[in-house]
């Protein structure tokens, strides 16, 4: 499916964001363990359980062409965590298209490099670039399941507001789930 019509094709930063000891970089097909590895944790099915439990090469597999595709449409732009020595994928950030003036940021960090800030700093950079590289952006949208209190504090943290509650709003896996939305608009910066 392509971006709403009247709605910018998302494109990659160019420069390529930084962040302190990692950057943010397309998905590779060399991903593939590390998105198995970190899809291992049942906190990410937790609190994403949109995503396929168990979450296999396979699954891993079809992230990485999604994302290759979303972007070649501009629809979505998916962005590997990716540590600056190494370059493992320690994370993910994405921004979806929802509208010509309205998006979505969703983002998630492997078990072992939570709590640091990261999740933040690639919220934080990634939103700000968004704004500053397309200037009919009003909006980015951000939401939690509630619970997900580590979740809403990165949204906190990067400047979004809470907004509240949203109930029975999206249906996952046949369940009407409750939601949490926050949000960003140009003149929160």
């Amino acid at each position: 499916m392509a971006p709403a019509p009247g709605s910018p094709r998302l494109q990659l930063p160019d420069p390529p964001i930084l962040l302190a000891g990692f950057r943010l970089r397309p998905w590779a097909p060399t991903d593939v363990d590390a998105l198995v590895a970190a899809w291992d944790d049942p906190d990410m099915h937790r609190w994403m359980p949109e995503e396929a439990d168990p979450f296999g090469a396979d699954q891993a597999r079809a992230f990485i062409d999604d994302a290759a595709t979303d972007l070649g449409t501009g629809k979505s732009l998916a962005l590997a965590i990716a540590d600056e020595s190494t370059d493992q994928a320690v994370g993910s950030v994405t921004l979806h298209v929802w509208g010509p003036r309205h998006w979505n940021i969703g983002y998630w960090v492997k078990a072992d490099r939570r709590r640091h800030g990261l999740a933040t700093e690639a919220v934080t950079r990634l939103s700000r670039w968004a704004f500053a590289a397309n200037p009919n952006l009003a909006r980015l949208s951000l939401y939690t399941l509630p619970g997900n209190d580590p979740s809403q504090k990165v949204a906190e943290h990067a400047g979004f507001q809470r907004e509240g509650l949203l109930r029975r709003w999206a249906d996952v896996n046949g369940e009407q789930l409750d939601w949490i939305m926050f949000s960003l608009i140009r003149q929160d910066l």
